[in-house]
């Protein structure tokens, strides 16, 4: 299949590129990129795991427009500092855990961009991190261009980027205030570029993503679902051996790659690319609901069937996929790696898992007489479920996190 981006040159005062930005988009003709963290996701998924950034800025920088969403989600471990600038909006608040975060990253070798950015309004410390700022030029005149830039010009370690530069005027105003790269029409046009892609069974990447939750990780399990796709064992091993990591050695396998990665990086790798596969119209809230699903299920068939609360997980984490693929879930169980308990509970068979499932859905209802119904059913007291789903709703934000002190929960 196609997929897309658009790149637009950064030049210098010589006016010789330095730089591509590159930014995700849905087609061809489509004119506005998307800096969502899930468009985010499938430029990472689609084009850094297939072509390459390198091949696509040829071998120059890429500066990557990113959402606070995107450093918290740890999008860093998937990219090499040698290879990337991250840019953030400086006209929004800056959350102290984001802050830290980047701190973080500035001292794995990470350089940041900011846009617009204006001292005093809370993104002061930032700039220590910073080594690119970018004006819009069609925001700004040149008297609140002078008084914002004049303190990071004291800076040696700082460069400016004037972006919008249309016309020669503009440029040379540019140049009369400092700036040393440009940006804009006048030079570079965004350049739309298609690229192929592998297509990935996006029911394998939720099976796969129901293994990478568990506390115990089964590593043999994971790499065979990973085998069964040839998309995702490529972006695999391509990103372990992208020059993120520095390997004695090439990773040749698929189990090799996720032990060497280790669980939380595992967790994280298969978290971007089930972002990245939600589809277009689809709220990522999708995957979250779907996650809370999955371990209420669990919980009550704990209590209820213990043999079952494996399956019981499935159950709820897969009883969305008719959502997320606008595809009838009669012909999503038929490509689902699971037993037919599963399939028959996600099919509306009456059996324990299906059950447990109807109750979980009354709950989120708020149908108070199927939720007494369904508990009755379950032989779960109705007063249990409030803490049940509470501890749902705790286990579903660590997995979100996936931070691996949270693996006890």
């Amino acid at each position: 299949m196609n997929v897309y981006c658009a790149r637009q040159a950064i030049l210098n005062r010589r006016l010789n590129t330095v730089a591509y930005q590159l930014t995700f988009r849905h087609s061809l003709d489509d004119d506005d990129s998307d800096n969502s963290y899930q468009a985010l996701s499938r430029l990472v998924s689609q084009q850094h795991f297939g072509v390459g950034f390198r091949t696509l800025t040829q071998s120059r920088k890429a500066v990557l427009p990113i959402t606070q969403e995107a450093i918290n989600e740890g999008i860093g471990r998937f990219l090499s500092p040698k290879d990337v600038v991250l840019e953030l909006d400086a006209s929004v608040s800056l959350p102290q855990t984001v802050y830290e975060e980047c701190q973080r990253l500035f001292h794995q070798g990470f350089r940041f961009a900011l846009v617009n950015y204006i001292p005093g309004q809370g993104w002061d410390e930032f700039v220590n991190f910073t080594r690119l700022v970018r004006y819009d030029f069609n925001q700004f005149d040149t008297a609140k261009l002078a008084t914002v830039t004049e303190p990071l010009k004291k800076r040696n370690n700082i460069k400016l980027l004037a972006y919008g530069i249309n016309n020669k005027e503009q440029l040379d105003r540019a140049k009369s205030l400092a700036f040393e790269f440009f940006q804009g029409s006048s030079f570079h046009q965004p350049e739309a570029i298609a690229s192929r892609d592998i297509e990935s069974n996006h029911i394998l990447i939720m099976a796969i993503y129901a293994e990478v939750l568990k506390k115990d990780m089964n590593i043999d399990r994971i790499a065979d679902l990973f085998q069964r796709d040839v998309s995702l064992s490529y972006k695999l091993l391509r990103f372990i051996n992208s020059g993120v990591y520095e390997l004695v050695r090439p990773i040749e396998s698929i189990r090799q790659a996720i032990i060497y990665l280790g669980n939380e990086t595992a967790r994280k790798f298969v978290s971007l690319i089930a972002t990245a596969h939600i589809d277009n119209g689809k709220p990522k809230e999708l995957l979250t609901v779907s996650i809370i699903r999955a371990r209420f299920c669990e919980l009550i068939a704990e209590r209820h069937c213990p043999e079952q609360s494996t399956r019981a997980f499935l159950v709820g984490l897969f009883s969305m996929l008719d959502s997320f693929l606008d595809l009838p879930m009669e012909e999503i169980v038929e490509q689902l790696p699971v037993d037919d308990d599963v399939k028959g509970a996600l099919l509306g068979e009456a059996n324990a898992l299906q059950h447990i499932l109807a109750l979980v859905q009354s709950y989120e209802e708020g149908s108070w007489y199927w939720t007494q119904r369904w508990s009755n059913v379950c032989e779960i007291h109705p007063d249990k479920l409030p803490q049940l789903h509470q501890t749902s709703l705790i286990w579903a934000q660590a997995c979100d996190n996936l931070k691996e002190e949270n693996d006890e929960l």
